[in-house]
């Protein structure tokens, strides 16, 4: 009897220890998880920050915040992936709060809107490791960028070139980036043979093209994710694909895999604005006439 009970008291202690040691590890898995989040969003606002520290003394060639216009047809998850995006640069929790309007039942929006997103500071205010530009430039508010909803693209059967110029003529502030989505699934996977088109006019203005394939779980495999992911950059001449599953007003349930891809595809975007930015001044420069300086010295000697 004795010998039971001590064997009794001795599972129990196992068990207890197994517990222990399991719930150690997810919240040593969660806090690893919470670190490459942080870790994102950190290189994001110390980029957004070094592009406002760049402007020249007095210039007002580029704005604070970059612009980048998020282009897609109805029904594909372009206005969810700005909610998606703003729910993973702020870092909000608990009940989702839809800042543009989404749903194949919402009436068509002809007007862009423009959603200026500030990135949350994982430091908590702690930035000794930026230089002090920058912590001037961050409490003004310059840790942001500008999302840009535009109207949907009309069906691919009618889709011309006109459209797609039309929709980044008319975008308003100036993209810097484009943000193409399209729903990876369903009917709406045709509309895939379009993007070829409008990869071209995009670069043809000289602005780099990030695209986003949503519907991420209707994919059955990893292989098939990565198939078609292939396929899109092939199309698209781009590496720069990803696949997220968008937040929506009934499946907000926060997802490392859903923050991880919206965080990377906006710091991919600040990247590119970056790089538009510095081809722009240099463009400049080489445009701008030679300095008289030299010659008017001279003719004072």
């Amino acid at each position: 009897m004795a010998s039971s009970s001590h064997l009794i008291a001795l599972f129990v202690k196992l068990a207890a220890a197994s517990v222990t040691g399991a719930m150690a590890l997810l919240a040593f898995r969660r806090h690893l998880r919470d670190e490459a989040l942080s870790a994102l969003r950190r290189d994001i606002r110390i980029s957004l920050l070094r592009m406002r520290a760049d402007v020249p003394e007095g210039g007002t060639g580029c704005r604070a915040a970059p612009a980048a216009v998020v282009l897609g047809f109805p029904s594909h998850g372009k206005s969810s992936f700005v909610n998606t995006a703003w729910r993973a640069l702020a870092g909000e929790e608990g009940p989702f709060l839809a800042r543009a309007e989404t749903g194949p039942s919402s009436p068509v929006i002809s007007a862009r809107r423009v959603f200026r997103v500030a990135v949350v500071d994982p430091d908590a205010g702690w930035l000794s490791t930026i230089r002090e530009g920058e912590r001037e430039a961050d409490d003004n508010g310059a840790a942001a960028l500008d999302l840009v909803d535009s109207p949907g693209l009309p069906e691919a059967e009618k889709l011309t070139r006109a459209d797609v110029e039309a929709a980044l003529s008319l975008a308003s502030p100036s993209p810097e980036c484009i943000l193409l989505v399209l729903r990876c699934s369903g009917p709406q996977r045709t509309n895939l043979r379009r993007l070829q088109d409008i990869a071209a006019v995009i670069r043809e203005r000289g602005l780099h093209l990030v695209v986003v394939l949503t519907h991420r779980n209707s994919l059955r495999s990893a292989k098939q994710s990565e198939e078609l992911r292939r396929e899109v950059a092939l199309r698209a001449k781009t590496d720069s694909v990803y696949l997220i599953e968008n937040y929506t007003a009934t499946a907000f349930k926060d997802s490392f895999s859903t923050h991880c891809n919206a965080l990377a595809v906006i710091r991919q975007c600040v990247e590119f604005a970056a790089m538009h930015r510095q081809h722009r001044a240099s463009a400049a420069q080489k445009s701008s006439p030679p300095s008289t300086l030299g010659a008017q010295k001279s003719v004072f000697e």
